[in-house]
Order: structure tokens, then sequence, then C-alpha cells
């Protein structure tokens, strides 16, 4: 992961920055009604839910219907969570070569990775926002939506989820 960054860095120096340095040699397409082992959170209005498949980011309206993509190409994005209030989202990806916590504006879908710098993000992590929708933690890692790391919550390895008025925080201690 190190190795790779440096790499990225040399190379964004150069002007050959790409994300993932492989290519995809073919694209297919597909249409399915299931999937497995999928990621699922539902906007906080309760209209939209939004789903990982395959490594990519959908979303589709809580009645039904066709789903909308938000991501494609050959890097994994995995475990969204809506932003407090619906505009955004939260997810981990590897599209920087390693994974690291990532957030996509939902009006322009402009995508931002968070902790670039930081060591990889453990695979299981799920990122958890805070009610007031300024700071994501995930693992013992808090980060402000701006990308500026803050010190870790004492108490907490692996934070769940806060109560709807932000007073209290569930997560398991071992």
């Amino acid at each position: 992961c190190v190795y790779f960054a440096i790499a990225l860095v040399i190379m964004s120096r150069h002007g050959l920055s790409q994300e993932l340095p492989v290519k995809p040699a073919r694209t297919i397409s597909f249409t399915t009604d299931e999937g497995s082992y999928m990621n699922v959170d539902v906007s906080p209005d309760g209209n939209t839910i939004i789903f990982d498949l395959l490594g990519d980011l959908y979303t589709v309206s809580a009645e039904g219907g066709k789903a909308r993509q938000l991501t494609r190409g050959m890097d994994l994005h995995l475990r969204p969570v809506w932003s407090p209030d619906g505009s955004a989202i939260a997810y981990i990806s590897d599209i920087s070569g390693c994974f690291h916590l990532n957030t996509m504006d939902l009006t322009d879908t402009a995508h931002k990775t968070l902790g670039r710098t930081d060591g990889e993000i453990k695979y299981g992590a799920d990122p958890v926002w805070t009610p007031d929708g300024h700071y994501i933690i995930i693992d013992d890692s808090v980060y402000s939506i701006t990308g500026a790391k803050l010190p870790p919550i004492a108490g907490f390895k692996h934070l769940v989820r806060f109560s709807p008025d932000g007073q209290f925080a569930y997560g398991i201690d071992s």
C-alpha cells in the first residue's frame, strides 16, 4: 500500500495521474432484481435506498423501480451510508489503491477521498456520520467532511450509530 501510494504521487507529479493504474479490458451489462452480500442504507427521509452491488453504488426508490448507478469501474465502492441531511453519502473505496473513507455529494456526484495518506481502513469497517453531518467516524478515526483527521473518540473501538438526538453513541468495545 505504501509503495503504491508513492507511485501515485510520482505519477501525479508527472501528469500521469489516474486513480487505479489498471484499465478494464472489457465491460459487461446485466439486469438483475436480486443480489447477495449487499450493504444497504435508507435515506433520512425514508424515500430512497442506497446499496452496493458488485463493487458499485446504486440508489433506488424505497417503493421500488429502476436503480440509478452512482459509481462504475474496476475499483470497489462499498458500505454506503447517508449523511443526516441526505445530501451526501460516505463509503469505503479502493479507488486510491487502498481502502479509504470516501464521500460523495449527491447533487453533483463529486467524490472525495478522506485520509488518503493514512493507513488502509479495514474491509469490514462501517462509516458513521455524526448527527450534525460535519464528521464521519470509521474504526477509531474521526474525519471532518473537509478532510481533516481528528483524535479518536475514547471508549469505542467500533462505533455503530448515534441516537437521533446525538446524546448517545452506540458501539462495540471489544
